[in-house]
């Protein structure tokens, strides 16, 4: 929905990296057949040897009631349509980050069940073991952290995520945006140093 001329414009900036995804509702639909549509995204892309960090989420109709992945069913679903996305672009996508701001998506007002720490480790775990290394020893997936150190991402990684995840995606917004009262970020090695295993 961005328009592919951003593309350009971000190449012509030398930019070399893009960061999108194709959401699982999506992609997998009807369930179990999985459909990316990414074929002109790609083509542009490989044409100037740019990277592509594919945001993986949200939801699928068919697990879960619709509701981000809470069960084993669901989890799997959703490692499996992580899979798939490797599985149909082999030696070009490399990375993904799993499940976007799942700690703003779980707490944006669904109430029917509410998201902890330790769902987001569950999905990761099975998001990250469904990935065959043998087969793509290159893939790396990004675990999903967040600007709020103290209520999301300090817990997450002493609850043992730094095992289920290659890198750490952390918005750096500098302020944390829509806030009454803005919290400024730490500095950067507040973080690095809680990811290293």
């Amino acid at each position: 929905g961005w328009g592919y001329n951003l593309i350009k414009n971000a190449y012509s900036i030398g930019a070399m990296t893009i960061r999108d995804g194709r959401e699982w509702t999506d992609a997998e639909n009807p369930k179990g057949t999985y459909n990316f549509k990414y074929a002109q995204f790609m083509d542009m892309l490989k044409n100037r040897g740019m990277d592509w960090i594919m945001i993986t989420g949200f939801t699928n109709q068919n697990y879960d009631e619709g509701l981000p992945p809470y069960t084993n069913a669901g989890r799997q679903g959703f490692a499996n349509y992580s899979k798939a996305a490797f599985d149909q672009y082999p030696g070009f996508l490399k990375y993904q980050e799993m499940f976007n701001e799942w700690w703003k998506y779980r707490d944006g007002g669904i109430e029917q069940v509410s998201g902890t720490y330790d769902e987001y480790l569950e999905l990761a775990k099975t998001a990250y073991e469904a990935i065959d290394k043998e087969s793509y020893p290159d893939a790396v997936l990004f675990g999903e952290l967040s600007s709020n150190i103290d209520g999301w991402t300090k817990p997450l990684l002493e609850s043992g995520l730094a095992h289920f995840m290659d890198a750490a995606a952390l918005p750096r917004y500098g302020v944390s945006y829509g806030a009454e009262n803005p919290v400024h970020l730490p500095e950067d090695d507040i973080v690095t140093s809680e990811v290293k295993k």
